[in-house]
């Protein structure tokens, strides 16, 4: 099948055999699920660098493949109703796409997830049922709760699964899955006001079965807790400390898993110099699922090291700013700790991460100051991280070398600094 070459979307190395979108014309009539394609039809396919310069032929697979990603990524072209026309002409796609959803386990590789990721948009984009609709919600439901470790990738599905309902509710405005799902959707996301006007939109219809009533309950619930918790935080933040202290003791008494009002609790009791309190309900925060809040580990690094407890705290505070990297305050306790410690590499390393993220920060010129006085090293030019971590693993990697070749009583032959 010859081509005309209309040009690549994008480069990648050819060794890779990374597969672009590219659009070609045909020489001749082409036949695809029926539908006779005629000579000189631009059409979309994916390639690669081999058969863009000719080396190998164009299938039909390719044509499928490419027509698949212009209608999915809704690429700009004024023939996508053409393309997606020629996909739907398979009469097979449509019920092998809906098996394909429904295919991930805890077991998949990520690239089976991608690829069901992937299916899932296509079905949006082709097919338009009521039942097409509540499938793609159901396969994204169970992939972001059950299947995606990944942060990036769950916060992506969840974005196509508001889009999913949005579409699919512009079509099916009174569909109970639909509704029920936009609903619970806004829950989870902490848009209580939202998704009670959902809820009543099913009581509208007609749906009043136990399902609606435990959503109902369950919007008011959360709302009411998010209430207690922004009160918590507005009491610790004007530093009524007795109150929030009291008020967060009362709270974890019906919610005593509760990781917020644990952090709540624990931020209170370290202002109020009542640190193994402070310590022991910021570990229980981090316990009950707060271990990725930021925030808990830099007050946790507080407490310790009022405590005594330097070397933790500053591996707290770490971890803090590995957390939440763009913050200046974690970077910044973190040097000021190393610099207590006077571990001049770790200081210098998050001199740094501070430098990086703000040079004008008011206790640097300070911390500076202090770095080049006591380590006797001038504060040059800041490296990243990245480059910092990879001389200190090749320092470790040389050290290791040195101690194996000694430790087996062979020579050093020169190879070896020591």
């Amino acid at each position: 099948m010859d081509v005309f070459d209309n040009g690549l979307l994008g480069n990648r190395l050819p060794e890779r055999k990374v597969k672009k979108l590219r659009f070609v014309e045909l020489h001749e009539d082409t036949d695809l699920n029926g539908v006779v394609i005629p000579a000189y039809t631009r059409l979309p396919i994916m390639t690669d660098d081999d058969m863009a310069n000719g080396s190998v032929e164009i299938d039909k697979n390719a044509i499928i493949l490419g027509l698949a990603e212009a209608v999915r990524t809704n690429v700009e072209n004024e023939d996508i109703a053409y393309f997606k026309k020629l996909l739907l002409a398979d009469r097979t796609l449509i019920d092998r796409l809906l098996k394909q959803v429904g295919t991930i386990t805890k077991d998949s590789s990520a690239d089976d997830i991608k690829r069901n990721y992937h299916a899932i948009q296509l079905l949006r984009c082709l097919q338009e049922t009521e039942v097409s609709f509540i499938n793609q919600v159901l396969a994204l439901i169970n992939m972001i709760h059950d299947e995606i470790d990944d942060e990036d990738v769950a916060d992506e599905m969840e974005d196509e699964l508001f889009n999913v309902l949005t579409d699919g509710l512009k079509l099916y405005p009174e569909s109970y899955s639909l509704l029920y799902h936009m609903a619970d959707y806004h829950k989870n996301a902490g848009n209580f006001e939202i998704a009670e006007g959902y809820a009543e939109r099913l009581s509208q219809n007609g749906y009043d079965n136990e399902e609606v009533s435990k959503l109902k309950d369950d919007i008011k619930y959360y709302s009411e807790k998010n209430e207690r918790i922004l009160y918590l935080y507005d009491l610790v933040s004007l530093n009524r400390i007795d109150d929030a202290i009291r008020n967060a003791k009362e709270f974890l008494e019906k919610e005593k898993d509760d990781w917020h009002a644990h952090f709540l609790l624990g931020w209170a009791y370290r202002l109020n110099e009542d640190y193994e309190n402070a310590k022991k309900h910021l570990l229980e925060s981090i316990k009950h699922g707060g271990g990725d809040f930021a925030e808990n580990f830099n007050e946790l690094s507080l407490a310790s090291w009022n405590l005594g407890e330097n070397e933790l705290a500053a591996k707290y505070v770490e971890i803090a700013a590995d957390l939440d990297e763009r913050s200046v305050t974690y970077a910044c306790n973190a040097a000021m700790m190393y610099l207590e410690l006077k571990d001049y590499e770790n200081a210098y390393k998050y001199l740094c991460e501070t430098w990086r993220l703000d040079k004008e920060d008011e206790v640097l010129a300070g911390l500076v100051k202090r770095y080049e006085e006591e380590s006797g090293t001038d504060f040059v030019h800041p490296k990243t991280l990245k480059e910092m971590d990879e001389e200190r693993r090749e320092r470790e990697a040389k050290s290791a070398g040195h101690a194996d070749c000694c430790d087996h009583g062979h020579a050093c032959n020169g190879e070896c600094d020591d």
